[in-house]
């Protein structure tokens, strides 16, 4: 470790920690972002969206330019962002769509979902976002669930020692019907390998709505790779389908036809 890291490592957590974090970030992004902290609280300006979180927010940038690569979130528009993590990028989609529009965010970690409710609380401006408890599946069960309180929580891997639970499951479909939604446009999904279920889980939304799709499809489920999987499903569906890697990452692009 060189000085300046070991220095870093040695310094308390306080808010010019969190300050000098923002400015680097800031620095290194250029002007794809910036980010700032006061108050206790970070301040992100990206995409002409100005948010506030609790949490550090450096990966926005990169995830809403990922996951948008064939689907600009539009004014007006509904969206789901299922696996919704800390709702970095639902308050990002909440920021495009207006308030004409609608974010639902889906999220079943208790944890994640504490953060996700903190960081609403913090931008009272957009109150177009929807929270939904629930693991997306191809049916309503309950499933025994792997809650980390990060990102990779799943109901398809059990490390040893980690906290599991007992969660309630939905559909798409069955969420587009409960909220009576009259239309739905895009869909970012990231669910720690239950995208195949959740793509079964949503023939009548597809059929009616025809949304575009952008799902994390690097997961392992059942001991298999999603994205072979995820592709034919939504070829299955009439989608023009495309997977864009990036690093050891992946997103399948699932694109309607349009007329």
């Amino acid at each position: 470790m060189n000085p300046v890291s070991y220095l870093w490592s040695r310094t308390p957590e306080s808010g010019a920690k969190n300050w000098l974090r923002a400015f680097a970030h800031s620095r290194k992004i250029g002007d794809a972002a910036n980010f700032s902290f006061r108050g206790g609280v970070f301040r992100t300006d990206v995409d002409h969206a100005r948010l506030r979180t609790s949490d550090h927010p450096f990966l926005l940038p990169a995830a809403q330019s990922q996951y948008q690569g064939r689907h600009k979130v539009r004014d007006g528009e509904v969206v789901i962002d299922a696996g919704a993590f800390n709702g970095h990028l639902s308050l990002y989609f909440a920021s495009q769509v207006g308030d004409r529009g609608l974010v639902i965010a889906i999220e079943p970690d208790q944890g994640n979902l504490r953060q996700v409710r903190a960081n609403l609380e913090l931008n009272p401006n957009l109150r177009n976002v929807r929270l939904v408890e629930a693991i997306l599946w191809d049916r309503l069960d309950t499933v025994e669930f792997c809650e980390q309180g990060t990102g990779a929580s799943s109901a398809f891997w059990m490390p040893e020692g980690e906290v599991r639970a007992q969660k309630e499951t939905t559909t798409l479909d069955n969420v587009v019907s409960d909220l009576n939604l009259s239309r739905l446009d895009f869909i970012k999904m990231d669910i720690e390998g239950a995208e195949i279920k959740a793509l079964a889980g949503a023939q009548k939304t597809i059929e009616k709505f025809r949304p575009d799709f952008a799902i994390g499809s690097y997961h392992i489920a059942d001991g298999k790779q999603t994205r072979p999987y995820v592709e034919r499903a939504l070829r299955d569906y009439g989608y023009d389908v495309e997977t864009i890697f990036f690093g050891k990452e992946c997103i399948t692009f699932g694109t309607a036809p349009r007329d």
